[in-house]
């Protein structure tokens, strides 16, 4: 039903642009003109109706990605075991790890020592910076970061919140799509390793 939806807004669009653009041409020969001075401004103008933000959305999250995502160890496990000697050993996992929020961070309980924060906020053209770190309780120190960024574009079959989750053209999902490495596999990996402190498994 949903693609439906998207079928006629956009054939839509497009039969009207179509005829917008025809009148256009046929009022720029009507003044003696070539029909592209008209046509071309015209044609412009009903892109830019629906698309308007698709290039600056792109290029914003791209530039985002640059900047600031990826994953960064700022402590691997092995720096940290060496300054608590014995301390990973008494560690016991959090069977119930579920989330506690407070305003725009989400925290997960990993055992007694650690825990996963994620933060959450929006930036310019609707982009959404997902902050995830790795907190080590007693010094505030963030072992491990990583930083991602979509579009918050909810995909097709899982309802949608408000008119932007009907402009799938927007939708950039993380910067992971074209990276050559994994960095969520990377923090998800370091993460299980703290996770598991104390438990006796590798």
């Amino acid at each position: 039903m949903i693609g439906l939806i998207y079928l006629v807004v956009m054939g839509g669009h497009l039969l009207l642009s179509i005829w917008v653009i025809n009148l256009a041409v046929k009022q720029a020969r009507k003044n003696s003109k070539p029909g592209w001075h008209y046509g071309v401004p015209a044609g412009i103008a009903m892109f830019l109706v629906l698309y308007w933000d698709l290039i600056p959305t792109h290029a914003v999250h791209r530039c985002y990605c640059l900047v600031d995502g990826g994953f960064t160890v700022n402590k691997t496990l092995d720096e940290w075991k060496r300054e608590n000697l014995g301390v990973a050993e008494t560690l016991v996992p959090n069977k119930e790890p579920g989330a506690t929020t407070t305003g725009n961070r989400h925290r997960y309980t990993l055992n007694q020592r650690f825990v996963w924060d994620i933060y959450t906020t929006k930036h310019l053209f609707g982009i959404r910076k997902k902050d995830k770190r790795i907190i080590d309780l007693v010094t505030g120190e963030a072992l491990a970061t990583y930083i991602d960024f979509d579009t918050d574009i909810r995909a097709i079959g899982l309802g949608v919140r408000d008119t932007r989750d009907l402009r799938i053209w927007l939708a950039a999902n993380s910067c992971e799509i074209d990276s050559r490495e994994n960095n969520l596999s990377r923090f998800n990996t370091f993460e299980n390793e703290i996770e598991l402190l104390g438990s006796g498994k590798k």
